[in-house]
């Protein structure tokens, strides 16, 4: 799992041609919810994190989807512009 996501986003924004698009597909978590082991939180990220962090990195960042795990987190799907 990525552990420096900073580098890794700029890194892809740089492969990025100037009209091209990131699709990025991620288990998120919420910071209110009490996970277990069995929920897997170390693999999922901070939704409010992750939503700042692109949108301090590219210029336009869209949810196309999130589905729910369960009623503990979700998957969501985000559509990122260079």
């Amino acid at each position: 799992f990525i552990k420096n996501k900073v580098r890794f986003l700029k890194t892809v924004k740089k492969m990025m041609h100037k009209n091209s698009f990131f699709i990025l597909i991620t288990p998120i978590i919420y910071k209110d919810i009490k996970y277990t082991k069995v929920d897997k939180p170390e693999i999922a990220v901070d939704f409010e994190k992750l939503k700042k962090l692109l949108d301090d990195n590219f210029s336009t960042v869209q949810i196309l989807d999130r589905e729910s795990l369960k009623n503990k987190g979700e998957i969501a799907t985000f559509l990122i512009k260079k």
